[in-house]
């Protein structure tokens, strides 16, 4: 018996797996799990806020919007993607407030009680790292206090107790409450740089406990910028998985991401098929020009070869080259 069929019929889940919403990383993660952690890092604009709008349009689209109820917690106010307009779905009424560690984890507990009892939740934290603690807060008022007065302030560093505060936030929400809940939560960390590949000069809120708690871990890193210099449309990003899920041989893959419409899941699998990028990932010019796509030999363009399998709804067939090769 496989993880995910011992984890629905012990815990009686209702629902399947959720599609990334793109091909290639459904076979790098073999898709997500109800009751599991996700953790998404890298740098700006490398993918990890489109891979959660993916996941939600995923749930629902599944599932139903009705079976899907969301909370997104913004630490630093900086979503700003129109999910009405690419998706279907609104956040508006979705996103939550939290000051401290504490706070969220009171109020991840209620965001479960509260739910309907049959429906999925998807809570995501964006990111930890806007989150103070409630020691820190006291004291950073002391410190205030002392400063107005002219005194020092030599309290020893209150930093430890956010640390303690994340590591039992993860106690919490751990594999079995996630499971009773028919909950996913999604934490995503914000690299400073756009680092190539892991490594230990990495750092961000919660990397001890980060690293053994989720059920997945995504890495995403920018490789290239679709567009004019200064007008770019999108971008091209790796994904490499740090911990899944699947017994694929499938560890990373690319991603063409478009500001306006999301994820391209026909063009990411097109790019694959027939091996239009170079060593770094990046799209080759010349290749996108020209490729066979039948037995005849005629070229097209990728553009061309897109819009068909689109027009012609023949997704399926290119998934089932997707897992051949």
């Amino acid at each position: 018996m496989s993880y995910s069929d011992y984890i629905k019929e012990r815990f009686n889940l209702k629902y399947k797996d959720i599609s990334t919403g793109s091909d290639m990383l459904d076979l790098v993660t073999g898709k997500y799990r109800v009751g599991t952690g996700i953790h998404f890092l890298g740098a700006s604009s490398s993918g990890k806020t489109f891979a959660v709008c993916e996941l939600i349009y995923g749930a629902m689209k599944e599932h139903g919007k009705d079976n899907v109820e969301v909370g997104f917690l913004s630490t630093e106010g900086g979503f700003s993607f129109d999910t009405e307009t690419m998706y279907g779905y609104s956040l508006e009424d979705c996103f939550r407030s939290s000051e401290t560690v504490e706070d969220l984890i009171s109020d991840i507990q209620i965001f479960a009680d509260e739910k309907k009892k049959d429906t999925i939740g998807v809570y995501i934290v964006d990111s930890l790292d806007g989150l103070s603690s409630v020691e820190e807060q006291t004291m950073q008022e002391k410190a205030k206090k002392a400063f107005e007065k002219g005194e020092d302030f030599d309290e020893k560093s209150y930093r430890s107790g956010k640390s303690k505060k994340i590591h039992e936030f993860f106690r919490v929400i751990g594999g079995e409450w996630l499971v009773n809940n028919n909950m996913i939560v999604v934490i995503i960390s914000q690299l400073k740089d756009n680092f190539e590949s892991m490594g230990a000069n990495w750092t961000y809120n919660g990397k001890r406990p980060l690293t053994h708690w989720p059920n997945y871990q995504l890495f995403f890193r920018q490789v290239e910028l679709f567009g004019e210099k200064g007008r770019s449309s999108g971008y091209r990003a790796h994904v490499k998985a740090l911990k899944s899920r699947t017994d694929t041989p499938f560890r990373e893959c690319y991603l063409n991401c478009y500001f306006k419409s999301g994820m391209d899941n026909v063009g990411t699998s097109v790019d694959f098929l027939f091996d239009l990028a170079d060593d770094s990932g990046k799209l080759n010019t010349e290749k996108c020009k020209a490729v066979q796509w039948d037995e005849n030999g005629k070229e097209y363009s990728t553009a061309e070869v897109k819009s068909f399998i689109e027009e012609a709804g023949r997704m399926d067939d290119v998934r089932a080259l997707d897992t051949k090769k």
